[in-house]
C-alpha cells in the first residue's frame, strides 16, 4: 500500500509554472552642448535604445518630447542617422515630436539615433528639457528605465557680463563703501 500512495504523491505533485522571459528595455537621451545655447547655435540629441536581454524586444518606439505646453525652442536641420524620422508639430505652441520606430533589438544590442537642432529662440525661463519614452511588447516589467530626460540650458553668462539688474545694487554697495570711508575719516579728525 506504502508504494502506491507514493506514486500518487508524485503524480499530483505541482509542476513547475515557466514564466516568459521578456527583455529589460532602457532609453538614453544625451545632448551636445547642453549648457551655454545661444540664438543660433546647433547642437546633436542622441537617444539610444538599449535591450540588455534576456530576449528580444519587439516593436520598439522611442519618442522624444519637450516640455508640455512650452514653446519649443528648437528647429530640426536634419537626422544624422538614416530612419529616423522626426518633426515639429506647427501647433500652439510649437511642441517637438520624434518617433522612432526602431522594430526589433535583440539581446544585449542597442539602436541609436542622433538629430541635429538649432536654436530658434532663447526661452524666458532660460531652461528646457528633452524627455526620451521608450516604449515595446510585450510590455517591458522593468519601466523604471523607460525614460530619461536631459537639461539644456540657455546663455550661460561670461565672467565680464554683469547683468543690468546688477548695475544698480554694485552702484549702491559701491557708495556705502566710500560714505563708510568718508564717515571714518571726519571721525578721526576730530
Amino acid at each position: 500500500m506504502l508504494p502506491r500512495l507514493c506514486i500518487g504523491l508524485l503524480l499530483f505533485a505541482p509542476s513547475p509554472v515557466l514564466l516568459a522571459q521578456v527583455a529589460d528595455l532602457a532609453v538614453t537621451v544625451s545632448v551636445t552642448p547642453r549648457v551655454g545655447l545661444e540664438l543660433g547655435n546647433q547642437l546633436l540629441v542622441q537617444t539610444t535604445a538599449v535591450n540588455p536581454g534576456p530576449s528580444a524586444a519587439s516593436n520598439v518606439n522611442v519618442s522624444l518630447v519637450g516640455v508640455p505646453f512650452q514653446l519649443f525652442p528648437f528647429e530640426i536641420v536634419a537626422s544624422e542617422t538614416p530612419g529616423c524620422v522626426v518633426e515639429t508639430l506647427d501647433i500652439d505652441p510649437v511642441v517637438f515630436n520624434y518617433i522612432w520606430m526602431i522594430g526589433v533589438i535583440p539581446p544585449a544590442s542597442e539602436r541609436s539615433c542622433v538629430v541635429r537642432l538649432r536654436v530658434r529662440v532663447v526661452p524666458a525661463q532660460g531652461t528646457t528639457s528633452l524627455t526620451a519614452q521608450a516604449t515595446s511588447s510585450p510590455i517591458d516589467p522593468n519601466v523604471a528605465n523607460n525614460t530619461d530626460t536631459s537639461l539644456v540650458t540657455f546663455g550661460a553668462l561670461s565672467p565680464e557680463v554683469v547683468p543690468a539688474n546688477s548695475i544698480g545694487f554694485l552702484a549702491l554697495f559701491i557708495g556705502l563703501i566710500l560714505g563708510s570711508i568718508a564717515f571714518v575719516r571726519i571721525g578721526a579728525q576730530k
